[in-house]
């Protein structure tokens, strides 16, 4: 299991972060996003910015304002400014 983070949810970090769900992630785990939105304004990013054609979109939740879980798996949030200050090493 290759385990990703994603620096920034805009346009195409969200382009990527749906993209790492089934049936399209066999193999890879979304394990961080760091954004300076915080959880609440990627949650809301994350749900305008589904794709229309979508069969079974996934339910995309603000668990606390460091984490999110989009169809029961965590996703932990930073908000640092400077990425290379996050430990990815503990996710």
């Amino acid at each position: 299991m290759v385990k990703i983070g994603i620096n920034g949810s805009g346009r195409i970090g969200s382009f990527l972060i749906h993209g790492l769900f089934p049936p399209f992630s066999e193999g890879l785990e979304l394990v961080a996003i760091n954004d300076p939105v915080g959880a609440e304004g990627i949650v809301r990013n994350l749900n305008s910015t589904l794709p229309r054609d979508i069969e079974m979109p996934p339910t995309i939740e603000c668990k606390s304002e460091d984490e999110i879980e989009i169809d029961g798996r965590e996703v932990r949030i930073y908000t640092e400014k400077e990425r290379f200050r996050i430990d990815i090493c503990k996710d």
